[in-house]
């Protein structure tokens, strides 16, 4: 155990820390800094914030059984090339979000790229639901109708 702990600090110690300033402020420094993908800190950041917002999005779809933000593609994991592909296309047609931040942009560009499609155990419940106040009605005005009177319904 001692062995252990002397080799992990030696390690710590002779290894170098090694950090890069980052000027990620907005979503337009960040694609600039990107640049081809050659930068593995832009890379590493932009995979950290799409992780992030997967694990928010189902978050929110499981356990508060809320709707996401994004529709999460089932066999496909996303990577960074991708995250920034679709922040591009974002910010080529909303230029006005260039300054805002790039979780905030990437969250947009999920939304938009990836839509929540309509769920059929939704339109299924709500159809029940207009059904059910129809019928509801429909039994309140018969039953209240002068033409069942003659019959005896009270």
């Amino acid at each position: 155990m001692k062995t252990l702990a002397m080799a992990t600090l030696i390690a710590g110690v002779i290894t170098p820390a090694y950090a890069q300033e980052t000027s990620y402020e907005n979503a337009q420094s960040f694609i600039t800094e990107y640049k081809d993908g050659s930068n593995i800190y832009a890379r590493l950041y932009i995979r950290g914030v799409g992780e992030g917002l997967s694990w928010y999005n189902s978050l929110v779809d499981t356990e508060h059984m809320g709707k996401p933000a994004y529709c999460e593609p089932e066999h496909l994991a996303l990577v960074d090339a991708q995250y920034v592909s679709m922040m591009r296309a974002f910010l080529t047609k909303y230029p006005n979000t260039k300054t805002m931040p790039v979780p905030l942009v990437l969250l947009y560009a999920l939304e938009r790229h990836l839509p929540v499609p309509m769920s059929w155990r939704r339109v299924i419940d709500s159809t029940a639901f207009l059904l059910a106040v129809g019928v509801a009605v429909w039994i309140r005005y018969v039953l209240e109708s002068s033409c069942y009177l003659p019959i005896g319904w009270q």
